[in-house]
């Protein structure tokens, strides 16, 4: 659940190490492009104050690493400025969006609800931190599918894969509270559980 504001930063007047999966040893040096990002079932809702800026700043950024190799093979003759003119790719499927958030453009699976809110409010009680939020039919109905290491693939210049520290697999199927999800697909953003109206959820106990 994104309630702040995002933005793409590219660093292209110096270079930054990358590492060897898992570990701290150098593999490379390379600028920092932009993208390369992940973007799955997530909620979109500003909060007062911030910029609702979903994901469509990504737009025009390639939808995967095949029409990422087109791209820069269409301005041959060239060498490492090739990069510089063209975004690594962004993979974003499956979010949720409210209170005039945008989907990346190539988005195929998104649920835009911009003329709502989910009157999120995050309260303090003596016992507990909360969040309240008010809940749109469509979030409930809205499904998506759940991601893993098969789904999510490789970074671009590492070659690392999203797994666990050992190198074993990752399925995202748990929440925010632990509970898993059967099946393979589940709601957007990080509870399992949601319904129709006034929800509120103990975060933290105090």
């Amino acid at each position: 659940m994104i309630t702040g504001s995002i933005a793409i930063q590219s660093v292209l007047n110096r270079t930054t190490p990358y590492h060897v999966p898992h570990s701290t040893a150098i593999l490379g040096y390379a600028c920092i492009y932009g993208g390369d990002d992940r973007y799955y079932n997530n909620i979109f809702a500003p909060r007062k104050g911030y910029e609702p800026t979903g994901t469509q700043m990504y737009n025009g950024s390639p939808q995967d690493m095949t029409a990422f190799i087109q791209a820069v093979t269409l301005r041959l003759p060239g060498d490492v400025e090739l990069f510089e003119t063209v975004r690594q790719p962004a993979y974003i499927n499956g979010n949720a969006y409210f209170k005039g958030t945008l989907p990346y453009a190539d988005e195929v699976l998104a649920l835009v609800a911009n003329t709502k809110t989910l009157g999120l409010k995050v309260q303090r009680s003596a016992t507990a931190i909360s969040l309240t939020l008010k809940v749109p039919a469509a979030l409930v109905a809205f499904k998506v599918p759940q991601q893993s290491t098969a789904t999510l693939g490789h970074v671009r210049l590492a070659g690392a894969a999203f797994d666990n520290p050992d190198g074993s697999p990752i399925v995202l199927n748990e929440d925010f509270f632990g509970e898993k999800t059967p099946g393979d697909q589940r709601l957007a953003g990080p509870f399992a559980h949601l319904k129709v109206g006034d929800n509120v959820l103990d975060l933290f106990d105090l």
